[in-house]
Formats: C-alpha cells, structure tokens, sequence
C-alpha cells in the first residue's frame, strides 16, 4: 500500500448498561478500535483516525490521494450507513465496503430477505409491524417467534427476551419498541439449527475468500430455544465460540451466495448469517457492516483461506483501489 488510510470509527469506551432499548451496540469499542487500527498501521503508510463524517468532510480536500476504511455506525438514521460511501463517491475517494445502495438496502432486514429469495436464499416468515394496527396479523405465525427493528444493528434492541413463546409477548414488545426506536418491527418465526456466518470477500468478477464459522453458543452447535443476542455478544452472558463451519456449506449454498454477492455490486466483503436446520438453511441477515477486528468472525474466516490478518486488510484495501480505477477508467 502506498496510501495513508482514512479509518472511520466512532469509538465508546463503554456500552453502560445494555438493555433491550440500547442503541449504541454498533458503536466501535476501545479493544476493537485498536485492532484494527494496529492492523492497518501494517499494511499503510499511515492511518488517520476520524470519529465522524462530518470530520472527514472538513478536512476532505487532505485525503484525494487517501483510501477510507469506514467501521462508523452512526445511532438512530436509517440513512446512516450511507454517509461515508456518498461522501467518497462525491468527492472521487476510493473507499473499503458496500457502496451506499448496498448498506441501505440490507439496513432493512425485511426487504433484505425478499431479495435474498430471488436468489434461492430462504428466510423465516416474517410479519413487518409499521404501526400498532398490524399487530393482529402476528397471529398468522407460529411460535417461538422473535422480535426486533427492522433497520439496526449490533444486536441493538435484540436481547434474550426477544425471543417470545406467545403471540401476546410478541405484540406486547413490538409495542414497546415501536415506541422506542421508531422504526418498523420485524416479528420472525424462530429458525432452530446450527448458527453459521458466510463471509465473502471479492471483486463483482472474482470470489477471493468464501468461508464459514459455526456458532457454538453455551457449547452447544444446535440452538433449539436460543439466539444469539446481545448479551453473549457483548460478554455479559453466555459464552462463545467460533469453529470452522466451512464444510456445512453445500456446494448450492456457495453458489447462491457467490451469486448474490456479485450481483451486488461493490460490497468488498460480507457476512451471510443464518441457520442450517431441518428445513435447510434459511437467512437471519445479510451484513455488509461486518465486524473487522482481529478476534472476529470475519478475519477467522480469511485465517482459514489462508489470509493473515495484516493480509486480509491488504486485500480489501487492494480490492477496493482496483475497482475505484476500473469504474474510473469508464
């Protein structure tokens, strides 16, 4: 790499009290912050840290030459995932990640799994409650059934509770968070199975790394009555491992996601979460917004390909400059 890097982060040296009404879990922590930073410290000339686009855009005429690497999540706008890829599209600055039509689109996690079937990719049925007049269609799915925003992330609004036996617990939180995050309320039938996360690095021509890891959740494989929410997420509660789950992956599975991440467009790299059950797999979300850091699910799976960490930052970086001087040279 022969450019400094512009890294986006907006870091929190803690999460406080997390709760099923927190909405700072996508925020990037003091652990997390370093490795990544560190990380590309290894790779770049040097890194400059922004906490806030509106920082990027102040100082945007410093950085013509730079990259962005963006791990900003930004609270309560469904626009805000968007931010950093139409400031560099703006101004001509190559960037890591989704473009903006990518992170919005799977910022809806509703619309998300009607996109995902197109391209053979089942998800749980669903009921998207907009407003308190819809709760009686909740009715119409079998439980368990879990309850969540329909546009965050991290977990935000997603704890054990929210995995419900009856339709009146369900109703009676999607009320509650309605109110709170003023969003619509994704109500999804509960898939049992085996948790896996797909991440997939590459260009929309060529798949460089797509690899798996089973969850292993309470040091069970098989989630019957479980989900994987806030808590253990954070480190409260539960404990969790990651193991390859790359040999779960049909060779269907592969295909499908590989078409679907192509056909995305500019994605860099993303995750494909959801269940292997009875019925086969079927999505929890698609996350363009994966977590980046050392310890995480995606860099285990580019370990596994056979990336180190240093190496899987170098190709995303690499990645995204090709694909900045092809759409360039148009």
């Amino acid at each position: 790499m022969d450019r400094r890097v512009v890294l986006l982060a907006d870091r929190v040296q803690s999460y406080g009290e997390v709760t099923q009404f927190s909405d700072n879990l996508e925020c990037v922590s003091e652990g997390y912050f370093e490795s990544l930073y560190s990380g590309l410290r290894e790779v770049a000339p040097a890194v400059v840290h922004y906490s806030h686009p509106a920082q990027l855009m102040e100082h945007i005429r410093e950085h013509q030459d730079d990259i962005v690497f963006t791990v900003w999540s930004g609270r309560r706008s469904r626009n805000r995932r968007g931010y950093v890829g139409s400031i560099c599209e703006a101004y001509g600055i190559p960037y890591v990640g989704a473009d903006p039509y990518v992170q919005l689109l799977t910022e809806d996690k509703s619309l998300t799994k009607q996109l995902c079937r197109k391209y053979g990719i089942d998800s749980a049925r669903e009921v998207l409650v907009e407003g308190p007049d819809q709760l009686p269609q909740i009715d119409d799915l079998r439980c368990p059934l879990v309850v969540k925003p329909n546009a965050e992330g991290g977990s935000n609004g997603i704890t054990r509770r929210s995995l419900t036996d009856s339709h009146e617990g369900a109703k009676q939180l999607a009320r509650e968070l309605l109110a709170h995050f003023q969003q619509p309320i994704l109500v999804e039938e509960y898939i049992e199975g085996r948790e896996i996360c797909a991440s997939i690095a590459g260009t929309p021509e060529r798949i460089d790394v797509l690899e798996a890891d089973l969850l292993i959740l309470n040091g069970k494989d098989y989630q019957a009555h479980e989900i994987y929410s806030c808590e253990p997420k954070k480190g409260e509660q539960g404990k969790v491992e990651m193991v390859r789950g790359t040999h779960l992956l049909t060779e269907q599975m592969r295909e499908r996601f590989a078409r679907l991440f192509k056909a995305l467009g500019k994605v860099d790299v993303m995750r494909v979460d959801g269940r292997i059950g009875p019925d086969g797999f079927k999505l929890i979300e698609l996350s363009p917004d994966c977590y980046m850091g050392a310890d995480g699910s995606t860099a285990l799976c580019f370990e596994w390909a056979g990336y180190s960490y240093p190496q899987m930052l170098e190709l995303l970086l690499q990645n995204a400059l090709a694909e900045f001087a092809k759409r360039r040279s148009l």
